[in-house]
């Protein structure tokens, strides 16, 4: 019997995401019997009261108004729950509107659920921002709703701190997990949730590679993808590449190469074009690279080991990223396995040899070893 609750910022299609994970449960022969909604839900409770919502408009509610209205949302989950075996909850952690904060949880209405492991889904931010702009487009959100993308990733950060509080409060884990990797690397990125509910037994790993310098050389890049592919086919794989969004600065410099004074940057999402502010994308800067370190640390925290990779480099000598050493310090610092997969024929540093636990020297050896690695205790 499993109890999942997974939270997250508007904006993450979490309803989709969570069916689809529900659809690969069921191919794996781990049918979800229920996925919740707590926003629906709610909507539908405005409705039997005979007090019906525009969409996108609940938060206008007072907030006695909308605790009542949560609290029946979650007494009929309790209900509906009890006669269920695997179910899948899906809310907000905090709620952000009209320039506002305020919780979207009670504690005992989450206690009663009783979650077995706490998720909060995360995802680019320009790839929220394009997703709420369908919304508001739609007639989803009011249309004077407006969110900067400082907006968006500090309401990112919200969901994820208080959603730690909450699963410390519970007693469960809580992960941090990324909606969207590359298909080439992954086409089914929420893998990773099953495996947490239903696959205990996979240990879980941080992967570590370079990834400026491994991006600007295809061959070099490919063989990084062909590490991402093998470590996730063996273990529960977190990828610091599950957010991408750090190449918005490399997008905005070569736009600005091209056009000095550019106003706007029309990027690609995913297949969807959005344009974006220069000036708003020079000012989150500094928050998207405080939040790719203080997230990495947290998915090297979630995981049980570290496996660090130094590809060969097109002049035969090993790719060293100064990340990839910042991480396997974390790493040790915080007594996790640390497996070293070094393809160059030079000899590591003393600094990096001694850090290993395991030291592998090419991605077949990773594959042996990971084949034979013990399930998690």
């Amino acid at each position: 019997m499993v109890r999942a609750l997974f939270m997250g910022q508007t904006g993450l299609a979490k309803k989709s995401q969570l069916d689809s994970l529900a659809e690969l449960c069921a191919q794996q022969r781990h049918p979800i019997d229920k996925v919740f909604s707590v926003g629906d839900i709610m909507y539908a409770e405005s409705q039997t009261a005979g007090k019906p919502l525009h969409e996108g408009k609940i938060l206008d509610l007072p907030l006695a108004e909308l605790g009542i209205l949560r609290r029946l949302a979650f007494a009929n989950i309790r209900l509906e729950s009890s006669r269920a075996d695997h179910v899948m909850v899906g809310s907000h952690s905090v709620f952000r509107w009209n320039n506002q904060l305020f919780r979207a949880f009670e504690i005992q209405e989450l206690q009663e659920l009783n979650p077995d492991l706490v998720v909060t889904l995360i995802d680019d931010v320009e790839a929220v921002k394009l997703r709420l702009d369908d919304l508001r487009a739609a007639g989803q959100l009011p249309i004077t709703t407006s969110y900067s993308l400082k907006d968006l990733l500090v309401w990112r950060e919200e969901e994820i701190l208080a959603s730690d509080v909450i699963s410390s409060v519970l007693q469960v884990p809580h992960y941090v997990l990324g909606v969207w990797l590359e298909p080439e690397v992954s086409e089914t990125p929420l893998e990773v949730a099953f495996n947490l509910m239903f696959r205990p037994d996979k240990r879980l790993a941080y992967v570590s590679y370079p990834i400026s310098d491994a991006q600007a050389k295809e061959e070099v890049w490919r063989k990084v993808i062909e590490y991402r592919k093998l470590v996730r086919s063996y273990v529960t794989a977190f990828d610091p590449l599950m957010i991408s969004e750090k190449r918005l600065q490399m997008l905005m410099g070569e736009e600005l190469k091209r056009s000095p004074g550019a106003k706007e940057l029309a990027c690609d999402v995913r297949g969807w074009e959005l344009v974006l502010d220069i000036n708003e994308i020079k000012a989150v800067m500094p928050d998207i690279d405080g939040q790719t370190v203080s997230r990495d640390y947290k998915l090297l925290d979630q995981s049980d080991m570290i496996i660090a990779y130094f590809p060969l480099d097109t002049d035969g000598g090993p790719l060293i990223a100064g990340g990839v050493q910042s991480e396997i310090e974390h790493a040790s610092a915080s007594t996790k396995e640390i497996v070293i997969v070094w393809e160059s024929p030079r000899e590591p540093t003393p600094f990096i040899r001694q850090k290993a636990d395991v030291l592998l020297r090419s991605l077949e050896e990773l594959d042996s070893y990971l084949r034979e690695l013990p399930p998690r205790g």
